[in-house]
This record gives C-alpha cells, structure tokens and sequence, in this order.
C-alpha cells in the first residue's frame, strides 16, 4: 500500500539481529526480483513482538514494541548490562533506553539499579552534584523475585502518532519557516506571513487558518521568539 495511504509514523532506528536481518533481506530479493522495478524499504523500528519468556518452568506471554523486544533479548547473552552499553547493543540512545525498558522494570522482570557517588537506588535516577550515574539493569530470573508494581505500565510502544502529537510535529515545521522568514525579511504582517506558509510548505501541508495561526504566533510571542508591536512580527534578538 502507498505510504500516501499511511498514519503518520514514528521514527527511529534499531539494531536488527543478523538472523532478522538475513530474513528481510531474502524476502526483500525475491520481491524485487517478482515486482520489479519495487522494492521494499523496511522501518525494522516499527510493530509490534510476541514473546514467550522462559523462566524454569514457567512461561510468560508479552506483546511489545520492537526495541522493547531487542531490551529484553539481550538478556539471554548475559544478565547484567550497564545502560550505556546495553543502549549501544539495541542501537537507541540512553534516554530512549529507559522510557523502552520501563515496561520491563514495571512488569518486575528487569531490575534497574542508579549508583550515584556512594548511593545506591533502586529505579530511581538521581541527580548529584557532578559527574554522571551508574545505571545498570538486571534480570530478574527468580520468578518469585518479579514483582510487578501496581497498575504498571506494560503495553507496548504506539508506532502511530496521535492527532496532537502530528499537529505537535506540524507546528514544529512551520516554526522552523516563520523564524526564517522573520529573519531573513525581518518584519512581517500577519496575512502576509500566512500567504508565505501556504506558497512555500509542502510537507507537511499548510492548511491553517488564519486565526489558527494568530493564534500560533502569539505563542511564538510569548515564548520569547517574537515580537509584535500590533502590525508586523519581527524575531527577538533580545535572545
């Protein structure tokens, strides 16, 4: 299906295991070679995985995120990773790595663990006075040990953006074109700002209202962005 058709997508980037990998790309030849001159292009960070986790006798299902899944299978190399290294190994930054690890933390499965110039706290991460905290995750494989916290959040990451998230990542972009017209020309009224928009964004599209971008603007103005003296916009280069 074209992409024109699709929901506005995440993205991102994670480290497919090689056996993966082999997959997509055998599938991904023989598509090209019966539907030529298409090829695929593959969003590996996106979807969602059934897990089955063996611990001794007991199995638990999971239903997670790509990255959420690649979090977890690293375990099986070793129980204990340090977050930086354990980021590198699935291909995420750090941050990202604990807001995905999370539902492993919360489901009691993983064990996260801040050490912070001679203190010790459990999924926590504090802030000291300098330097940076040792934070490494470990898995929990006594299945009596996972306990899982209280109306925890465990459902997998949303690959598709809500509307306010989209119109978030919209304004963002226009942003990006009111700050480099008001540069560029230096001051700006409002309707011709709003005819600029519309001639020159393409992607996304510029389909808002007059109001709706006075409305925007004054925002930029009180965020210290902007100034508007009743007339024309101009940057602040007060900042």
């Amino acid at each position: 299906v074209s992409e024109l058709f699709w929901p506005p997508l995440f993205e991102g980037k994670v480290n497919t295991p090689e056996n993966v990998q082999w997959m997509l790309d055998a599938f991904g030849a023989q598509y090209k070679a019966l539907k030529a001159p298409r090829t695929l292009h593959w969003k590996p960070h996106l979807g969602v995985v059934d897990l089955e986790l063996d611990f001794g006798e007991e199995t638990k299902d999971f239903t997670v995120s790509v990255a959420q899944a690649l979090i977890i299978s690293q375990f099986e190399a070793k129980v204990q990773w340090e977050a930086d290294e354990l980021a590198a190994a699935v291909g995420i930054d750090p941050a990202t790595l604990s807001a995905k690890a999370s539902v492993w933390v919360n489901g009691g499965i993983l064990r996260k663990k801040v050490e912070k110039f001679g203190e010790t706290s459990h999924q926590e991460e504090g802030k000291g006075t300098s330097g940076k905290p040792r934070v490494t995750y470990t898995l929990v494989e006594d299945v009596e040990d996972q306990v899982a916290k209280p109306h925890a959040h465990t459902k997998p990451d949303i690959s598709v953006m809500s509307q306010e998230q989209q119109m978030e990542m919209n304004f963002k972009v226009y942003e990006s074109y009111v700050m480099g017209m008001v540069t560029n020309l230096e001051s700006l009224p409002l309707q011709k700002i709003h005819n600029m928009l519309k001639m020159f964004v393409l992607e996304p599209v510029y389909d808002k209202t007059i109001a709706e971008l006075e409305t925007f603007l004054a925002k930029l103005v009180n965020d210290g962005k902007l100034t508007f003296d009743g007339l024309v916009y101009r940057k602040n280069k007060r900042r």
